[in-house]
């Protein structure tokens, strides 16, 4: 690139020369002609006045010495045309590399200004997808967070819906099992008391009817065997009378075999009190 250049360089130096020296010539002829019509004037007034003909001489005369000096100096143009060349080159090229300096100083200026302002783009990009992903990610753990939230409440409830339920049970197991030992003493009540309540005047209404029972009913309802001692009688009693009762048994005929099975009870009772 760079002997290419100076070869440019050189041609376009050359056809300078050319062309100044056309012109140098062209002067030294016109000077040569002015030459000869400044004498060709002063031989023409030589003879006619005198004051004209100095004025014509003293011109001639300048006119002749500048046209010398102009042949002079294209006479040295000539001579060291080689010399004027060559400095023309050298200065023509320390310019042309100044230029070309200064132009890639101002190319590499703002290709390093186009560097960093691409730089400082791609790192404001790369901060903000950074920020991106940090709110994406924030966002993904209050998601989370309130999901977790959601679950514990869900759990939380259900929980405080199995305690409401395990409660409300537990206060009916608890309520079933003290009305049935509340039972359970208003039958002994009764076994001791018959008169003591309501509850008694039925098992009396029933009395007639149970003198004309066989013993082996009762054995029967019971359905345990006559020659059974006595634990064994009162154990099956008890379940009898639960399986009897009124809050799972309600009619006349729940009231009628748990009636006559007092009644035999008592007696069986009373009869085993006797042999003791």
């Amino acid at each position: 690139m760079a002997n290419i250049r100076q070869q440019e360089t050189k041609q376009d130096a050359k056809e300078r020369y050319f062309l100044q020296r056309n012109f140098f010539i062209s002067v030294v002829l016109l000077l040569i002609f002015s030459l000869v019509f400044s004498i060709s004037l002063i031989l023409i007034f030589y003879f006619k006045e005198k004051q004209l003909n100095i004025l014509i001489t003293v011109f001639s005369c300048l006119f002749s010495f500048l046209s010398l000096l102009i042949v002079i100096l294209s006479i040295m143009f000539y001579i060291k045309q080689e010399n004027i060349l060559n400095k023309y080159i050298v200065f023509y090229d320390k310019k042309e590399i100044k230029k070309e300096i200064k132009e890639l100083l101002l190319a590499n200026k703002k290709l390093k200004k186009t560097k960093k302002i691409e730089r400082n783009k791609e790192i404001n990009e790369q901060l903000q997808q950074a920020k991106l992903d940090e709110f994406k990610h924030l966002q993904q753990e209050k998601e989370l967070e309130l999901e977790q939230h959601k679950f514990n409440l869900k759990n939380q409830r259900n929980w405080e819906e199995a305690n409401l339920e395990h409660d409300q049970l537990l206060r009916e197991m608890r309520k079933k099992h003290q009305q049935l030992e509340q039972d359970f003493v208003f039958i002994n009540d009764l076994n001791q008391k018959p008169s003591s309540n309501q509850y008694q005047a039925l098992v009396l209404s029933f009395a007639q009817q149970l003198k004309q029972l066989d013993d082996k009913n009762f054995y029967k309802i019971l359905a345990v065997s006559e020659n059974a001692s006595f634990e064994e009688i009162k154990s099956a009693y008890r379940q009898k009378t639960k399986q009897l009762h009124l809050d799972f048994n309600k009619g006349l005929d729940s009231t009628k075999q748990i009636s006559l099975l007092n009644l035999d009870f008592n007696n069986i009772n009373k009869e085993t009190e006797k042999d003791e």
